[in-house]
């Protein structure tokens, strides 16, 4: 008996040095916070990723994280989350790209009015976008499976900003290239941009489709438009064969913490910010492995079948633009272009600025106007995340440029 007094006092005594350490750890964290917010940016120095930050953190995070946690089955359209997306894991397993496969086009042939989720008004005509899906399940106007003469062919498959999250049909930047193509006329030629984008879709779904589908189209040009969600994306989000893969493994101890940290009463806690950021961090390197070999199987592919592969990075995307160029090798006809090159480039015009202000904007959300935004570069958004009207117009006009300098010099 004895022994077991001495023992459970031991063990008493351990668990209360491990809550006062953790006390301390959580007192320490929330104070570097107060003092961290006392230190806050000069007005005149904030620009347009702490403008994102800002939205992010008062408008969207808890919001975005609710809707990831529910039922897959329980949307109310195809448009808010939770997607059903894949981690880039199980190339090699058949039964799996089959059925990634199966969910990765668009529901064929529909039309659909759908609010912003990203967007805190939900009332408001502004915060709405439109969408119209093909026979074939791209975004957009109807194309003809054949290849017509005198055609040539873009297929852009991609996430959120090939889909173009937020803005309507012609908005989109794949839009604005088909219809510079066709007004300049390289080579003479008739030119076709089909939107392949997926909200939330990772380079294991537009592998999937170019693997199963892509060859009947007879494609000019693959742009491959990932690197958004993969670096973030844990798990699945849809059970196949029995569960949903992860990124990496994880110990069940890891796995009760998260669960833990998750609990409406725990979102306070710093240390749960902690963990949850470190473990993105671990997630966020197996990610982005995934993320390189389904680059890697889609250039292969790609150089197998003589098509000419451009790959696209964008303002925002967490992995690194030098991890894109890599993949550059043009002696093999496979590109690199980062769009935040254009953005940086493009001078706004009053016409721009008018054009943004005279609609609700994501940046009244969080209190800013004409004259106290501090950012023009904000304005190329269309919430605190995706790109809106403008940024998709400049992008579509640099990527145009790009094309057609490299069409021109018989490069693609």
């Amino acid at each position: 008996m004895p022994k077991k007094k001495v023992l459970f006092k031991w063990l008493t005594l351990f668990l209360f040095f491990i809550v006062l350490t953790l006390a301390f750890a959580e007192i320490g964290l929330q104070s570097k916070r107060y003092v961290s917010w006392q230190k806050a940016i000069p007005f005149h120095q904030i620009n347009h990723y702490d403008l994102g930050r800002m939205a992010r953190d008062l408008v969207v995070e808890d919001r975005i994280e609710n809707l990831w946690e529910r039922d897959i089955n329980s949307r109310e359209h195809p448009f808010i989350p939770p997607f059903p997306v894949f981690v880039n894991l199980g190339f090699d397993d058949k039964g799996r790209m089959e059925e990634i496969f199966k969910v990765t086009p668009l529901p064929p042939s529909q039309k659909w009015h759908i609010h912003n989720f990203l967007r805190a008004t939900t009332t408001n005509k502004d915060t709405f976008f439109r969408v119209t899906s093909n026979s074939l399940g791209f975004r957009g106007r109807e194309y003809s499976r054949q290849k017509p003469a005198n055609t040539y062919r873009i297929i852009v498959l991609g996430s959120y900003p090939a889909f173009g999250h937020g803005v309507n049909d012609e908005e989109t930047y794949i839009n604005r290239i088909e219809r510079n193509l066709n007004q300049i006329r390289p080579r003479n030629l008739r030119y076709e941009v089909w939107n392949g984008g997926r909200q939330g879709g990772t380079g294991i779904m537009g592998l999937s489709r170019l693997l199963k589908e892509i060859p009947d189209y007879e494609p000019d040009l693959i742009v491959w438009d990932y690197g958004w969600i993969d670096f973030f994306l844990r798990k699945d989000q849809v059970v196949l064969f029995g569960e949903k893969m992860r990124i990496r493994p994880i110990t069940d101890i890891t796995h009760f913490i998260f669960d833990t940290c998750k609990a409406p009463q725990f979102k306070w806690s710093k240390l749960c910010h902690e963990f949850n950021r470190k473990l993105s961090a671990l997630d966020g390197e197996a990610g982005t492995e995934g993320w390189r070999e389904a680059n890697r199987r889609m250039i292969e592919f790609s150089r197998k079948k003589r098509w000419p592969v451009i790959l696209i990075r964008h303002r925002g995307v967490k992995i690194e633009s030098s991890e894109f160029a890599k993949f550059e090798k043009p002696e093999e006809r496979v590109f690199f272009l980062d769009t935040s090159l254009g953005l940086s480039e493009y001078k706004i015009t009053k016409e721009d600025e008018d054009i943004f202000w005279s609609k609700s904007t994501w940046l009244d959300e969080i209190g800013f106007d004409r004259t106290t935004l501090p950012d023009k570069q904000a304005m190329f958004k269309g919430d605190a995340i995706q790109y809106g009207p403008l940024g998709h117009r400049v992008i579509g006009d640099y990527l145009t440029t790009k094309i057609v300098e490299l069409l021109r010099d018989q490069s693609i």
